[in-house]
């Protein structure tokens, strides 16, 4: 079995947005929702607090870790994930990136015989 490697389209960023929360990790849609919520809850001491989606246009997922509040969004062509307090430790930050970058790279596109 080969060994998983990190998924490098998983990148860390800094933008801070009007309302005082942090856009740190940003990466394609190649998942869906269903896999993004049970990779997250399999993080020791992450909870996740609110999960909607219509799995059409866009969802939103909420999750607490290490008592800092997180929002997972997909506006776009993207999963963006915020810290509401920016001030948030980076090491908690890099902790979920590198959770987020073992998510299961997702399988070719079979071709049709």
């Amino acid at each position: 079995m080969p060994i998983p490697q990190p998924d490098p389209f998983v990148k860390l960023v800094d933008h801070r947005m009007p309302d005082g929360s942090r856009l740190f990790i940003e990466f394609p849609i190649r998942h869906p929702w269903s896999l993004i919520h049970s990779h997250l809850a399999t993080l020791d001491e992450l909870t996740i607090t609110r999960f909607v989606t219509d799995d059409i246009t866009e969802g939103w997922l909420d999750f607490t870790f290490l008592h800092h509040e997180f929002t997972v969004h997909d506006p776009l062509d993207s999963y963006l994930v915020f810290v509401k307090a920016p001030a948030c430790d980076i090491f908690i930050q890099l902790e979920i990136l590198e959770h987020l970058r073992n998510l299961p790279l997702p399988s070719p596109p079979s071709s049709a015989a």
